[in-house]
């Protein structure tokens, strides 16, 4: 009799946690690393109007390289990273101010990546897709 009750309970156990790991399995298959490389053509709304710089972003030996460029030039970024689906880099540009930071921190979906901008004066909202190579 105990037999069958252990053999019933081993079953149920190892049923249970086959949910649990197909439940689990679930959330990292999103969290998987979206395809990053490739040239993304972003939109900044400005007061002057949108700026469409594009975002180069290349993979080799699990590191990145990435630059951006816009109307005010070309820049190689030296600090990008990707976690998860979540990217975040700086530039500084050179304005008739002095230079300013922006800090760019935003997500990829597919081909799509949204995100924000922080900049000394407040926060802009960019959007943009990734070209084909």
């Amino acid at each position: 009799m105990l037999r069958p009750l252990l053999t019933s309970l081993l079953v149920l156990l190892l049923l249970g946690s086959s949910a649990i790991t197909a439940e689990e399995g679930t959330p990292a298959d999103d969290a998987a690393q979206p395809q990053i490389e490739g040239t993304w053509m972003l939109a900044i709304p400005m007061p002057s109007g949108v700026e469409n710089p594009s975002l180069k972003i290349r993979e080799r030996d699990g590191k990145f390289k990435a630059s951006l460029k816009g109307k005010r030039g070309s820049t190689r970024i030296r600090n990008f990273t990707l976690e998860g689906k979540s990217i975040a880099f700086t530039q500084n540009i050179q304005t008739p101010a002095g230079e300013i930071e922006m800090k760019f921190r935003g997500s990829i979906l597919g081909d799509r990546i949204q995100g924000v901008i922080e900049l000394p004066m407040g926060i802009l909202p960019f959007t943009g897709t990734r070209r084909p190579y």
